[in-house]
């Protein structure tokens, strides 16, 4: 198929060819390109898990999956969300999934170089952004994710560990800023400032919430916890 949509994603060209037998599901070639924005490659066998009765019987049944992104321009966020009102840069990926659902075991790896990321909250713009996420076994780890706000940096580090069926089991996230404040905007924010002192004390501006609120922020701050509680520290 040339010139058609997937979602939000455009593309210039998508060749897929699969088989489906008793709810086995067989890629054997799927691509799916746009120029100077990306390049998809995948194959793999995975059962379809569409009933209960499905995920019982195929809960042993051994999955090898795979997908490659080469060529990548971050650009493509813009169409994937609205978060993003614009991005600059390159990305490339590749991931295979293997065991069983109930206990998967993925592998890979997730880059990012980004010149130039305006997201529609939190930060006006951010530069310099340096993105590595490694896949292995049951864990998505952030290996580095750093970047500039207004010229100040920001560090987030962690990793999410699966349970059985990829259901969360375990995860610890942190943001840093090393140096100095970093500003943030946050449009869908209204608060009076004269609660924000007792909301967040981590604000060195209290003054500074109007609508859209806006603040500078230095922070070290961790998210840690399971599926059945969580620590803020």
């Amino acid at each position: 198929s040339d010139n058609g949509k997937i979602g939000e994603v455009g593309f210039d060209m998508a060749s897929v060819f699969f088989q489906v037998q008793q709810n086995i599901l067989r890629m054997k070639h799927f691509k799916v390109s746009k120029k100077n924005a990306y390049l998809i490659n995948g194959e793999g066998v995975a059962p379809l898990i569409i009933s209960k009765q499905a995920q019982h019987k195929f809960a042993d049944f051994p999955m090898d999956i795979s997908l490659q992104a080469v060529n990548g321009n971050i650009s493509i966020l813009e169409s994937i969300t609205k978060a993003v009102k614009k991005a600059n840069g390159k990305f490339s990926m590749s991931l295979s999934v293997k065991g069983t659902v109930n206990k998967p075991d993925i592998s890979g790896k997730f880059s990012a170089d980004v010149q130039e990321l305006q997201p529609n909250d939190i930060f006006a713009k951010l530069t310099n952004v340096k993105c590595d996420i490694d896949f292995k076994e049951n864990k998505i780890e952030i290996a580095q994710l750093n970047a500039l706000a207004d010229g100040e940096p920001i560090m987030v580090s962690g990793y999410l560990l699966f349970g059985q069926r990829y259901a969360p089991k375990d995860f610890s996230f942190r943001v840093f800023t090393p140096k100095e404040s970093v500003p943030v905007i946050i449009n869908s924010l209204q608060i009076r400032s004269s609660s924000v002192g007792k909301l967040l004390p981590i604000m060195s501006d209290y003054t500074s919430f109007k609508n859209p609120s806006k603040a500078m922020i230095k922070t070290d701050i961790t998210l840690k916890g399971n599926s059945d509680s969580y620590d803020l520290d």
